[in-house]
């Protein structure tokens, strides 16, 4: 059976089951967490909630969340459901570029810009969140970049024109009316083949850019636009991936050196490997899930924490709605650059 069906039924079942039996046991699921814990991941929290003043909203309650999108409704009310159906929530499905005129779940915001009303969680994760399993050492793989998509954009279509035919790269498009830039779709295992990977945004994300960084090769791209719960935005041109020119020119230059300088591409890719790894601790990503729909609520004036919620202390609730994003700890700091990168990475303390 396959990932996704396994998915579909999991989730259909789940949303079946009485809602009260979730939401009754909000604190007690609060309580699993440490208050140690729960600060640890408070950066992280109000990077994708960076809401600090309280708004109100007329729009639809958590109990008739649109069911149309369904990968976006199960993922969403994978953790709504821990709060009373009859609480109002805004969001908006789709592959989104713009910022919402009210605060909003949303799957992807752009990085740059007054964007606290894009209240970014994990939605269609099971199409943007896969795991490369990756057996091939990097010094193992063919001296070459590769990428494959859709013609959904100037910048592919240029890349496409500009390595189709380069003996450093295997670069085509899988559609569209430009036959001559065509090649033949690759699998994730087939591209793992080559040392180089290629990412380019899409309508909003590369969707390929996670499996990308969970993998013995090396991510090349342009800065990203947009950013989703994998924090597109604090990404170290260095550290985790490889910066291309924005138009590109620059792919060949950055293979060869890479060919040449196999070391320093394995550090990258160490560093990549690192940071995906956050994101595939479920313990921690449903605190932080739930977190951010609490501040989100408290926010909204739908929720009192002081006094209804006694696992959450003082320090976390002040921080929780301070908007501190340092990730001033060692751990934390090793997964953004710190040292002789730490400048470039937003999130880490001055």
């Amino acid at each position: 059976m396959s990932v996704r069906a396994l998915y579909y039924i999991k989730n259909f079942i789940t949303d079946n089951i009485p809602q009260s039996i979730f939401y009754e046991k909000l604190s007690r699921t609060l309580d699993d967490y440490s208050s140690n814990e729960i600060e640890s991941l408070l950066y992280r929290v109000n990077y994708y909630n960076k809401l600090n003043n309280e708004f109100s909203l007329n729009s639809a309650t958590i109990n008739n969340i649109d069911k149309n999108k369904s990968l976006y409704y199960y993922d969403l009310k994978q953790y709504a459901r821990y709060f009373q159906p009859d609480i109002r929530i805004s969001y908006v499905f789709g592959d989104v570029i713009t910022i919402p005129d009210e605060p909003s779940i949303v799957k992807s915001r752009p990085i740059d810009g007054n964007n606290p009303n894009s209240v970014i969680m994990n939605l269609n994760k099971v199409r943007h969140f896969k795991e490369a399993k990756d057996t091939l050492s990097f010094r193992a793989k063919k001296n070459m970049a590769v990428w494959r998509g859709r013609s959904n954009n100037i910048k592919r279509v240029n890349l496409a024109k500009l390595y189709h035919d380069s003996p450093l790269c295997d670069i085509g498009l899988v559609n569209g009316e430009l036959p001559e830039l065509m090649k033949p779709w690759l699998s994730m295992e087939q591209q793992l083949g080559y040392k180089y990977i290629v990412s380019v945004e899409g309508n909003d994300v590369a969707t390929n850019l996670k499996w990308i960084m969970s993998s013995n090769s090396l991510c090349m791209m342009p800065k990203c636009v947009y950013e989703t719960w994998f924090m597109e935005g604090l990404l170290v041109p260095g550290f985790h991936f490889v910066l291309l020119n924005d138009d590109i020119s620059d792919l060949e230059e950055k293979i060869s050196y890479y060919n040449d300088n196999p070391a320093e591409a394995e550090e990258i890719i160490k560093s990549a490997q690192m940071y995906t790894s956050m994101f595939y601790n479920k313990r921690e990503e449903k605190l932080i899930s739930i977190l951010i729909l609490l501040k989100y609520f408290s926010l909204s004036g739908q929720i009192t924490l002081n006094g209804q919620l006694e696992s959450l202390s003082e320090s976390v609730i002040k921080g929780l709605m301070s908007g501190k994003t340092d990730a001033d700890r060692p751990e934390q700091q090793l997964l953004f650059g710190a040292g002789n990168v730490r400048a470039e990475s937003p999130i880490l303390a001055a």
